[in-house]
């Protein structure tokens, strides 16, 4: 009887385990000096948390949306100038549309590095990834450059959070001025 009782229940997973590390570690990695941690609940569009950043103690409304991916091992390529990491064309067509600052955060749970790429700035940089949102590929693969590390000299990122996008998710995005 107690093996038909266990069938029963919801089974656990190693994805839902790391999902769960990553966060926490996003959560205590970032300055609380300047960035507030807020998780995301509800039905999961692809995005997982905010980071709200506070400047001379005063809130401004600078945003990242983030979503968050642990990996144990990413995929450095061979020079480790990068790592690869396939999302959902749908996620990126949302992160697109968004006129907040949309930012991956990749968790090597290995030794708890976070990396980041803000796929608005992503896009605009590389033209040539916007026909792919528009193909029937499920996934399309992005490029993390391993540089782009969160550290307590998060500059880069508060003007990350600074930033406003229009004329997503296609060829017209831009920073608004």
């Amino acid at each position: 009887m107690g093996d038909i009782m266990a069938q029963n229940y919801p089974i656990d997973d190693d994805n839902r385990a790391s999902g769960s590390r990553a966060k926490g570690i996003v959560h205590y990695k970032f300055n609380a000096d300047h960035w507030e941690y807020r998780d995301y609940t509800g039905v999961d569009v692809g995005i997982d948390c905010c980071l709200e950043l506070t400047e001379n103690d005063e809130w401004t409304g600078n945003i990242i949306e983030c979503q968050v991916k642990g990996r144990t091992k990413p995929k450095f390529n061979v020079s480790g100038d990068y790592i690869s990491l396939e999302l959902k064309r749908s996620t990126l067509n949302y992160a697109l549309s968004r006129a907040n600052s949309y930012v991956v955060l990749l968790v090597n749970l290995a030794d708890e590095t976070i990396y980041y790429l803000p796929i608005q700035e992503f896009f605009i940089a590389n033209p040539s990834y916007f026909p792919k949102l528009s193909s029937t590929q499920e996934n399309i693969t992005i490029r993390i450059p391993t540089d782009n590390k969160v550290t307590n000299d998060d500059e880069n990122l508060q003007e990350i959070a600074k930033s406003r996008y229009v004329g997503g998710p296609g060829e017209g995005l831009h920073k608004a001025e």
